[in-house]
């Protein structure tokens, strides 16, 4: 999406380099949306679950439950990431093929992208 004039000169003059990448390349390029965002959805329903099961709450007008408020939610999802096993996170890197310690062991796509630098 970044491809204009204007943020390709920005690049070039922060001596970024950049590559276009190809659409539907979740499962090489996104290892958030391969391997840590289940768990996190998954606890994250299990903590708004006990809050609207548990927990008081206060209603519109209307008769609708408000929601547990933007401080509840922020302290969930600290919770929610200190609980995380960081083991997740690494091994969606090498899971996605995008770090190894080995250069050939890169996803052939991803190879094909920075050999080619297309």
């Amino acid at each position: 999406c970044h491809t204009t004039k204007a943020i390709k000169d920005k690049m070039k003059s922060m001596k970024i380099e950049h590559c276009y990448i190809p659409k539907r390349l979740t499962n090489m390029l996104q290892p958030a949306d391969v391997a840590w965002m289940r768990p996190l959805k998954i606890a994250f329903n299990k903590l708004w679950n006990d809050w609207f099961i548990n927990e008081e709450r206060s209603y519109t007008l209307q008769g609708n439950a408000r929601s547990p408020g933007y401080s509840n939610v922020i302290n969930w999802i600290s919770q929610i990431w200190q609980e995380l096993d960081s083991r997740i996170i690494k091994n969606s890197f090498i899971q996605c093929g995008i770090t190894s310690s080995n250069p050939n062991n890169y996803h052939n796509q991803l190879k094909h992208f920075l050999n080619t630098r297309t």
